[in-house]
């Protein structure tokens, strides 16, 4: 079995550039980096909202943790009054 080829010249007939001139792959290289300027600011700001977020909520639950030992300290001061009453 021998294999025939058929010779169609098809890569004769193919157009082909040349490779590009730097200034065609400028603009698109600015682009790229504008672009990935831009995702590192917003997430730059994104993680700082977040720790600004936790520290708040931080504050937050030491604030209730305090008011909750106030209403204890309250609470056994009058649980102590109410069993030996002077």
């Amino acid at each position: 079995m021998s294999e025939r080829f058929i010779h169609t010249n098809y890569l004769a007939r193919q157009k082909v550039q040349g490779p590009k001139s730097r200034e065609e792959v400028l603009p698109l290289g600015v682009v790229v980096m504008g672009l990935l300027v831009l995702l590192s600011v917003f997430c730059f700001l994104w993680v700082r909202i977040y720790i600004i977020d936790i520290g708040y909520r931080i504050s937050e639950t030491v604030e209730a943790g305090k008011t909750l030992q106030e209403e204890n300290r309250q609470l056994r001061i009058a649980r102590a009054s109410l069993i030996a009453p002077a």
